[in-house]
């Protein structure tokens, strides 16, 4: 059985981001011995970009299928 199953469901995602961000430090960490600083910092910029269109691009779908939901149950009732 999996550590995370015993953990409530509120706290998974808090769980995962934490591994997420900590395993990206130390690759970071590990990264910043073999290539110079501003190579570091680019990769970074990267990361938090693409995280950041990770969320959006998961608020919009959650927004799109709450429309959906809303329409359909609308629909539904005619």
């Amino acid at each position: 059985m999996s550590s995370l199953s015993a953990l409530r469901p509120v706290f998974r995602p808090s769980v995962a981001r934490v591994g997420v961000v900590g395993s990206f430090a130390v690759f970071l960490v590990i990264l910043g011995f073999l290539v110079p600083f501003w190579i570091l910092l680019g990769i970074s910029s990267v990361f938090v970009i693409v995280v950041g269109a990770v969320r959006s691009v998961r608020r919009a779908a959650r927004t799109v299928d709450q429309i959906l939901a809303e329409e359909l149950s609308g629909r539904s009732t005619e």
